[in-house]
């Protein structure tokens, strides 16, 4: 099914920030007492995504080094429940690559609790490089993270061949 797409660089810090704190991202995200951080739209790149029109979500780059960057999505539950989340983040993934300049590297740490996020990432061909152990506290109880990473050489070499699937789907 064809689906009009929008991918665009966020600078509205309200739009950033309403959607981290939608209450079922914001419960996910944050640790127990914590509030979500304040989004810095000018110094990371944060992306928004429209589908026929109507906002989805949004994906956070923020930088570690020279060539690595960290990513964080936040899809709107309805958009997850849509299936739309899969299609739009290999467009956002494609708009990364072309216009961070030296990226080479996205890494992610995904709390194990969150099983539908690590199957998002591993459908996106990330990879598990390790496990941060007792790194997230959620309900009072410490959880491991895993640790994604994905160079820019195989994110460019699987990206189009899904594209092209999903947009099937």
């Amino acid at each position: 099914m064809d689906r009009d797409i929008e991918i665009f660089r966020i600078t509205d810090f309200a739009l950033a920030f309403n959607t981290i704190s939608e209450p079922q991202i914001a419960a996910a995200i944050c640790e127990d007492d914590t509030n979500p951080r304040i989004p810095d739209v000018v110094n990371e790149f944060w992306i928004g995504a429209n589908v026929d029109g109507k906002y989805i979500g949004c994906w956070r780059l923020h930088q570690v080094n020279m060539s690595t960057w960290w990513i964080h999505i936040f899809i709107l539950p309805y958009a997850r429940k849509q299936g739309l989340d899969l299609i739009v983040s290999d467009q956002v993934m494609e708009w990364y690559l072309h216009n961070v300049p030296g990226l080479n590297v996205i890494m992610a740490a995904i709390p194990v609790i969150y099983e539908n996020v690590h199957k998002h990432i591993m459908a996106q061909g990330a990879v598990v490089i390790g496990k941060l152990p007792g790194s997230f506290l959620k309900g009072g109880e410490y959880h491991d993270m895993w640790v994604y990473a994905d160079t820019r050489d195989n994110m460019l070499n699987n990206l189009e061949k899904r594209i092209e699937e999903r947009k099937d789907k």
